[in-house]
């Protein structure tokens, strides 16, 4: 004859119910642990992708209507017009430095680089300090740029080297 196992008391939680608990809890902890991170890279990328397009219809409205105009220093010291061939370099490097470190501040510099676009789009380039140590420059570029309906994008790299930017494009 085979032994019964006796009842368990109404209320009463079995080693096997609390294990399952725990186990339940632990994996929803790492669900999230690793979902957040991810969830987080995924909009940055989708962020970037819209500066870009939104950056890539300025610039191209400026090729057509011919009227990128920058302007250095703190009060519009000097004012010129880019080429198309400037233009495009300036794309070609900053596309090619990809995306950088999203920043919520300006840095507290006056002298920087104003591109201003036909369709009101407005670029703002600074020399800047990189103060992380894992970045492969001390000094980086901060790029702050206004679309035409006025979304705003600020992000820092080290991935190019502002000083030689400033140059080709004249500044």
């Amino acid at each position: 004859m085979k032994a019964e196992r006796p009842a368990k008391p109404k209320g009463r939680k079995t080693k096997r119910d609390v294990l399952l608990a725990v186990s339940v809890i632990a994996f929803i902890v790492i669900l999230c642990v690793t979902t957040l991170p991810l969830a987080q890279m995924i909009k940055m990328g989708h962020d970037y992708r819209k500066y870009v397009d939104a950056f890539t219809d300025s610039l191209t409205d400026a090729r057509k209507k011919g009227g990128l105009t920058a302007t250095w220093g703190p009060y519009g010291d000097f004012m010129w017009r880019l080429t198309n061939d400037q233009g495009s370099h300036l794309y070609t490097v900053l596309l090619d430095a990809g995306m950088g470190k999203p920043q919520k501040e300006m840095p507290d510099r006056e002298d920087s680089l104003f591109l201003t676009f036909p369709d009101g789009a407005v670029m703002s380039l600074w020399r800047t300090e990189i103060t992380e140590k894992s970045r492969e420059r001390d000094i980086g570029l901060f790029v702050r740029f206004t679309s035409k309906d006025g979304r705003v994008w600020m992000y820092d790299t080290d991935r190019i080297d502002p000083d030689k930017l400033f140059e080709s494009l004249g500044g």
